[in-house]
């Protein structure tokens, strides 16, 4: 049986609790809730694969083989923005609308991006489309956010500023449940 695994990075437990805080102002504000019921706060690092249960040891040493020598750095993360293109038609119940936090990207984390993407993830089925560019960022309200929310969400957040950062300690696999929450599967630490 196949099951969809996103390649992400969790935020530490500080962190996590400040995008908390944000994604429940933002769900009093607008009723968005699908941050808050569906995801742990976190970014994308890799494309999401289909997997087989039977390949599961296959990707988890292509993973473990593929960090390698790659030791714990730092990334910043840096003020809101706004998306109203996601691709909604190949999600069918996800709006166009997105709110997030930017990660600055670097070096450190393009390569870490690059060598998954090329040694993993585009060895596998994808679920829901390749990234071509990567855009790290931290989703606040996506999903159920409709375009009279998310101008409310864009006006509230207009004046604020976000300046953060987080060490990176690890890759985690999250399974997508079949409530179409997501949970974390496996830690993989970097050295």
């Amino acid at each position: 049986m196949k099951n969809n695994y996103s390649v992400i990075i969790y935020l530490d437990k500080r962190l996590n609790q400040k995008v908390r805080d944000i994604q429940k102002d933002i769900s009093k504000l607008t009723g968005s809730r699908a941050c808050l019921d569906l995801w742990k706060p976190h970014f994308t690092i890799g494309a999401g694969v289909s997997v087989d249960d039977k390949k599961l040891n296959s990707l988890y040493k292509e993973i473990k083989k593929n960090l390698n020598g790659i030791k714990p750095f730092k990334v910043k993360i840096k003020d809101y923005d706004f998306m109203n293109n996601r691709m909604s038609r190949k999600l069918k119940s996800f709006t166009k609308y997105v709110v997030y936090l930017n990660v600055i990207n670097n070096k450190k984390l393009q390569k870490l991006f690059d060598v998954l993407k090329k040694n993993v993830t585009d060895k596998r089925e994808i679920f829901y489309g390749p990234i071509s560019k990567y855009n790290p960022h931290i989703t606040v309200a996506f999903k159920d956010l409709n375009h009279k929310k998310f101008l409310k969400t864009k006006k509230f957040l207009k004046n604020k500023r976000f300046r953060d950062e987080l060490i990176i300690t690890h890759i985690a696999l999250a399974k997508e449940n079949p409530d179409e929450t997501w949970s974390e599967y496996k830690r993989f630490k970097l050295k």
